[in-house]
Order: C-alpha cells, then sequence, then structure tokens
C-alpha cells in the first residue's frame, strides 16, 4: 500500500500507520509498503502504544477475556489509546470504571459520527467491536 490521507487529513500507511517503526512520520512521497511490513508496523504499534496505555488506564483489564481486550484495542487504536476518562468518552469510561460490561457495545455504538460520510464504515467497526466484546 502507498500513503493516503486519513479523514483526519495525517499521512498514513498500511493498517494506519501515521509513522515508522522507526519513529519518523509517513509522508505522502514515501514509497509503498508490503502487507509484511504493514501488519509488523501494526504490531509494533499495538504492542507499544495501545496495549501499554490501556492496560495501565482501564479498570479491571486484568478481568477482561481476550476478545474484551481485542475489542476495547480496536477501539482505542480507531480513537486514541487514551480514550478512558478523556472528555467526549464519559459512557464508555462510566460503563468500563462500573464494570457495567453488558452496557459496553451499546456504548461503543455512540462513537459512529452520525451524518458523516465515515458514519456507514464507523457503525459497522462498532459492531464488530460489540460482537467480539460478547463473545
Amino acid at each position: 500500500p502507498v500513503p493516503y490521507l486519513c479523514p483526519a487529513g495525517v499521512p498514513t500507511i498500511g493498517y494506519g500507520a501515521t509513522y515508522y517503526t522507526d519513529g519518523r512520520m509517513v509522508q505522502m512521497n514515501d514509497p509503498a509498503i508490503t502487507k509484511p511490513q504493514g501488519r509488523q508496523m501494526l504490531e509494533a504499534m499495538v504492542e507499544k502504544d495501545f496495549w501499554g496505555v490501556l492496560k495501565h488506564t482501564i479498570p479491571f483489564w486484568d478481568e477482561m477475556n481476550d476478545n474484551q481486550r481485542s475489542a476495547l484495542t480496536s477501539f482505542g487504536y480507531n480513537l486514541g489509546a487514551r480514550f478512558f476518562g478523556s472528555p467526549g468518552f464519559s459512557t464508555i469510561s462510566a460503563c468500563l470504571r462500573d464494570h457495567a460490561w453488558n452496557e459496553v457495545p451499546g456504548a461503543f455504538m455512540l462513537y459512529v459520527n452520525p451524518g458523516s460520510p465515515f458514519e456507514a464504515g464507523l457503525r459497522r467497526r462498532r459492531e464488530a467491536e460489540g460482537n467480539l466484546w460478547l463473545a
């Protein structure tokens, strides 16, 4: 894949990477990467930037099963690993903080950008995260 602009206008490559594993920011004129390179970048980002943050900020992380942690990783990958307790994330944060886990799939659905050109894709993503959470 070649670099592209994400909806926020940031140069991105592969599976949503805005920087390479060596720390360089993605530029629009960068060469294409291979699928294995994209996968390696994704794995490095999730390990470095997401799992560490999520497991230290989200209550009851160690009580969750792998599917629940994966659903939150996907959600955080899309919306930022530091979503818990941040402005605009009160519902999902309350569900996680209060151990109201049956309400998490519904809380995911609040983050679909209604009326935007991205709504349909985000709705599919949030539904998939909710289904994974429940699996």
